[in-house]
Order: C-alpha cells, then sequence, then structure tokens
C-alpha cells in the first residue's frame, strides 16, 4: 500500500491511495493520526459514505479515494475567581483551546489592594495581570485583596508666642476623629484662644477638636496680663438682643453660631441648661486655669457632647451646669469689676444711649479688630473725663479729658491695635454723670 496525504487548513486529511488497502490498514493509519489530540474523525470517499474510521468494516477498491478527516480542537478549563475587595476579568469557568493563550486582569476596589494572585495553587505575587501561555491542560487563578489603611491627616500644634506655653495632642489622625487637645500657659502668661486660620475656635485651653480630611494646624495664643476671673450672666449673652457673641461657642467638637445657640434658650431642660452655662464662660473668656474646680466642670459638659449629645444629659452633666451657675453667681463681672457699675447693663455699644438727657454718646463698631471710634455731645457745658476699662475693671489709659461746649459733637477714634482680644468697658463722665458702655476686641 502506497498513499499521499496533506492536512488542510479547516481540519481536513485528503489521502489518495494508489493500490488497495483494508480496514487494518485504514485503523493504523487513524491510529497514528490520533496522537495529534484528534477527537473523532471520518471517511468520506466517491464511493463510500461519510463515517467513522473504527466501523468501517470494507475494503477499499483499487482506485484513487478521497478520505477527508474532520478534527474537534480539544478545550481546556482555566477557573478564575477573586476575593473580597477586587475582581479578575474574566472569571469563572473560562474555555481555552488547546495551544491557545489567555490574558487575565486584575482589579482592586477603593480601598483595597491586591494581596496575592494564586496560579495552579502557587503564589505569583501581587500582579494586575496574567497571562497562560500554550494551554495544554485545566488551570486556576485566584486573586486575593487586603483593605489599604486608612488616609492619615497631619494635627499640627503651635504656640504662640513659642515661649508663652506647651501644646498637647499632634499627631495624625483619621478624618473624623475626635482629638483631646490642650495648652498650658508658663508662669508669667495666660492662654487667650485656639485659633485655625486665623479664625477662633476656642476660648477654652482643652477641648475636643475633630479631624477634617485635610492637614491643619492649630495656633494657641498666648499672653502676658490680666487674668479674667468672672463672667456674665446667662441671661446676658441669651436673653438680651444686644449682646454679639463675639465668635461662635465649640464644644465637644461641635460649632454653634449665635443663631444656632439660642436653640438651648430657655435652659429647662438638662441639655439646654449644660450649654448655656458652658456658653456663658466661653464668651465671657474666663482663665479656667484659675480654678481647676471649674475647669472639670466645663470639661464634663465637652465629653457630653463630644460623645453623648443629642441624646439627653444624665445627671452628671446636669450636676456641672449646676456647678458653672454657682460659681457665676459669686464670681460675676458686675461685682467683680471696679468702678463699673453698670457693666452688666444693656449693650450700648451700637447704639446712643442717655442719661437724665444730659449726656449721648456712642462707641462703633463692636467687635472691632484695630480701632473704634466713640461720638459723644452733651446739653450742657462740662469736663468730660473718657476712661478705657479691661474686663477686670483695670483702667488701660484716658482717651479723652477737657471741657466740652453744650451741643458740641465730639468723636474720639481709639487705636486698639496693641490690645489683647477680649471684653472692654468705656466709662463717660460729664460732671456728676456717668455712663458706661461694654466694647469687643477680636482678632
Amino acid at each position: 500500500m502506497s498513499a499521499a496525504g496533506a492536512f488542510c487548513p479547516g481540519g481536513f486529511f485528503i489521502f489518495k491511495f494508489t493500490q488497495k488497502i483494508n480496514t487494518t490498514s485504514f485503523r493504523r493509519l487513524f491510529s497514528i493520526i490520533n496522537l495529534h489530540s484528534v477527537l473523532s474523525c471520518h471517511i468520506y470517499s466517491n464511493d463510500l459514505p461519510a463515517q467513522k474510521v473504527k466501523s468501517t468494516k470494507r475494503s477499499c477498491q483499487k482506485e484513487d479515494v478521497v478520505l477527508a478527516a474532520n478534527f474537534i480542537k480539544q478545550t481546556f478549563t482555566i477557573v478564575a475567581s477573586a476575593g473580597n475587595g477586587g475582581t479578575i476579568s474574566p472569571s469563572g469557568d473560562v474555555a481555552v483551546e488547546y495551544g491557545e493563550n489567555r490574558l487575565f486582569s486584575i482589579s482592586a476596589d477603593s480601598g483595597y489592594e491586591i494581596s496575592d494572585v494564586w496560579v495552579n495553587g502557587q503564589s505569583v505575587g501581587a500582579v494586575s495581570s496574567y497571562q497562560f501561555e500554550d494551554v495544554t491542560a485545566d488551570q486556576s487563578i485566584h486573586a486575593s485583596f487586603e483593605m489599604l489603611p486608612p488616609d492619615l491627616y497631619s494635627l499640627t500644634l503651635l504656640a504662640s508666642p513659642i515661649e508663652g506655653g506647651g501644646v498637647y495632642g499632634a499627631g495624625d489622625y483619621e478624618a473624623g476623629s475626635r482629638v483631646s487637645v490642650s495648652a498650658m500657659a508658663y508662669p508669667g502668661y495666660q492662654f487667650i484662644h485656639w485659633t485655625l486660620d486665623g479664625q477662633v475656635i476656642s476660648t477654652q485651653s482643652s477641648f475636643t477638636f475633630t479631624i477634617p480630611a485635610e492637614n491643619v494646624s492649630l495656633v494657641a495664643h498666648f499672653e502676658e496680663g490680666t487674668l479674667v476671673l468672672c463672667s456674665f450672666s446667662q441671661g446676658y449673652w441669651f436673653a438680651k438682643p444686644q449682646a454679639v457673641w463675639p465668635y461662635d461657642v465649640v464644644v465637644g467638637g461641635l460649632s454653634f453660631s449665635q443663631a444656632e445657640g439660642q436653640q438651648f434658650w430657655p435652659p429647662n431642660s438638662p441639655t439646654k441648661r449644660a450649654f448655656t452655662q458652658y456658653a456663658t464662660i466661653y464668651l465671657s473668656g474666663v482663665t479656667l486655669s484659675e480654678f481647676s474646680e471649674l475647669q472639670e466642670a466645663v470639661m464634663v459638659i465637652d465629653n457630653y457632647f463630644a460623645k453623648v449629645y443629642p441624646a439627653p444629659a444624665n445627671g452628671q452633666v446636669n450636676k456641672a451646669a449646676g456647678f458653672i451657675g454657682d460659681w457665676v453667681d459669686k464670681n460675676h463681672c458686675v461685682e467683680t469689676l471696679q468702678g463699673i457699675a453698670q457693666a452688666d447693663t444693656p449693650d450700648n455699644s451700637n447704639r446712643a444711649v442717655e442719661l437724665d438727657g444730659t449726656i449721648q454718646a456712642k462707641a462703633f463698631p463692636s467687635p472691632f479688630r484695630s480701632q473704634f471710634t466713640l461720638e459723644f455731645q452733651l446739653e450742657e457745658p462740662r469736663q468730660v473725663t473718657l476712661e478705657l476699662f479691661d474686663i477686670t475693671g483695670e483702667r488701660i489709659n484716658v482717651p479723652f479729658e477737657g471741657p466740652v461746649e453744650a451741643y458740641e459733637k465730639h468723636t474720639v477714634v481709639i487705636n486698639g491695635k496693641e490690645l489683647p482680644a477680649g471684653f472692654y468697658f468705656y466709662r463717660l463722665t460729664a460732671g456728676k454723670e456717668t455712663i458706661t458702655g461694654r466694647l469687643i476686641r477680636v482678632y
């Protein structure tokens, strides 16, 4: 027997026989073909119907015969899977034909990273893609992921001036963390307030700060000078429409504007009482470092707003609010100030005032930053003295002193650039008549 053959595109073998061959020869021929991953084959000839080789019983005649063998290419399965935190593509049972290549891409979800990739049970590292080449068997690939560590933001604390005191609580924190920061004045200095980007955020030396999703720097301001040893009342800050808050109240890391703070008035519940008493001390700028028990009561309320609010205040918080109320009654600014009997009268800083029709005066603006103006006139000629006091009653200076004619309008511009932020009072004396008013200096 002799035969000639060629492999044709599309998976066909074509043979031309020059002599008679029998079934055994066919089987021997196709046994050789099957070594090349043939799954099935059929015989085609000009006088034989298509049939499987192993079922052929008849011999071929001595004539030209064309045989066509149809092959189905062998396929394999790659099982692709991914753990929590990411995906692999393609995934599932992926069919791959014999000898082909197949690429897989691995992607991590937001907040995750690729931990490892396993191919047939062997680690290939934290790769973002993997390609199987010349596939000749079933395979597997699995991607695992892990959570990224949370972003941390830097909290920097500074003291101004640096020799004024120490600051505590700096570090790297997650956004939304509530961090307790504190400042301690060195001998000869007193703490004023904390600022963020030049804005006052707390007048308490210790308070809770909520970390934003960015790096921030807080500055603790200190100064040499007098201490604030008294406080205005709740009614002064909440009940008098003329009272202007010099800054928002920050308690437990929460900030309340004057309009928002009015929701706590009147103080007819433990929560409202806690806020109004805290705000009274906060807005009055009391030097808490001088009163340890008062400072402890303030911190109880600060912790309540940081961790429990808006749930109702408990008995401990209510007790702390009661202590603050008693302290204010005993250390009221009206009783502490020396020579300013009307310190707790309605705010006269932005409106004209009269006393027995003799004096009219107006101070503006309030709050002021660098300077303020006092305008006044009298109905009778008098000797006039204008004095400026700090909140403790200590006289700072005498901006004006001299005779004033009746109905002569006087304007006095007072430079306050060198004054620390806080509360100030002016006293205008004309003969036996006196009026006072309050001013607020802010940075």
